[in-house]
């Protein structure tokens, strides 16, 4: 499981990301295949799986090279610049790295964090409440294509 091993090396911040985007990810897993029938998706389930090993491979490369003693670039030092383009292009995967990052104040770290946290809540439950509507408009013009 993504966050485990962190958890293991005693990399607390990345374990705390890794896992809370794990969870995330298997709650809306399990709302769009068993939840109430207004709620299913395949198309939403089938997304978020394909979201899954993007967060699965890096955390147990990670883990992995923490393990084995290999040093890890030090990001202390990192610019802001990178620091935000990370943010917004892995989301809360780059909490850890702005929070070792010198670059931010205290209060703009805490802002950054609760942003991207809120964003990419919001992706997850827009995942999977567009989902079953657009599953069915799908299913709906292709049966409309398919009777014409």
């Amino acid at each position: 499981m993504p966050g485990l091993g962190q958890l293991y090396n005693r990399d607390d911040a990345k374990a705390a990301a890794i896992l809370c985007s794990t969870f995330g990810i298997w709650a809306a897993l399990a709302w769009t295949t068993v939840g109430p029938d207004a709620s299913r998706s395949w198309l939403s389930a089938v997304a978020l799986l394909m979201v899954y090993p993007f967060l699965l491979l890096p955390a147990v490369l990670d883990a992995h090279r923490r393990a084995s003693g290999i040093p890890e670039v030090s990001s202390t030092g990192a610019r802001r610049w990178h620091v935000v383009i990370m943010l917004l292009v892995i989301g809360p995967l780059a909490i850890p790295q702005l929070w070792q990052s010198q670059g931010f104040s205290r209060s703009a770290k805490t802002l950054w964090t609760f942003s991207v946290g809120l964003v990419s809540l919001i992706v997850i439950l827009v995942m999977v409440a567009v989902g079953p509507g657009l599953e069915h408009w799908i299913e709906k013009s292709s049966a409309t294509v398919l009777f014409r």
